[in-house]
């Protein structure tokens, strides 16, 4: 794949980007700096894929800092709002096991919702189940919930 290629295409950037973590495919000659630079771009272009691994990135590399922290999640919700409810999965998990020191079973509920209303079909799901057994899918309760975590990222990622 070649470069000039790679600069026009987010989903391109993302792949590339992850790539480069896996230890049998460094050899692109391009620093770990850049690699995180492409997904980096690709999630501003919108590419929700690319968005919820920067934010997942950013939640285990820097969790500890309030601003990064913050940065981290309002990816994650980006990328969710795109459409890609494998974030709301991680999310809800997130919470409910008191990820980086957040134990809350409010937001991980919301999360659930969501992941559930996307169809997610992941191993974590029947957990989440076990802790949210009566919860209910709404599409107004769930649009809701992610426009007011949204409304939180405003000022950040913009």
């Amino acid at each position: 794949m070649g470069l000039a290629v790679v600069e026009d295409d987010p989903v391109a950037k993302n792949q590339l980007g992850w790539i480069q973590v896996t230890p049998a495919c460094t050899d692109y000659g391009l620093s770990d700096a850049r690699m995180r630079e492409l997904v980096r771009e690709a999630a501003t272009q919108s590419y929700p894929i690319a968005q919820f691994n920067l934010g997942r990135y950013l939640l285990r590399r820097h969790g500890g800092n309030d601003v990064r922290r913050q940065e981290a999640l309002c990816w994650i919700y980006r990328s969710i709002e795109g459409g890609y409810g494998v974030g709301a999965e991680y999310l809800s998990r997130h919470y409910l096991l008191g990820g980086e020191g957040v134990h809350n079973l409010v937001l991980s509920r919301g999360f659930y919702r969501i992941a559930r209303a996307e169809n997610v079909q992941r191993e974590g799901m029947a957990r989440l189940a076990q802790a949210h057994p009566s919860t209910q899918v709404s599409i107004e309760e769930n649009s809701r919930f992610l426009a007011e975590r949204l409304e939180e990222c405003a000022d950040l990622l913009s």
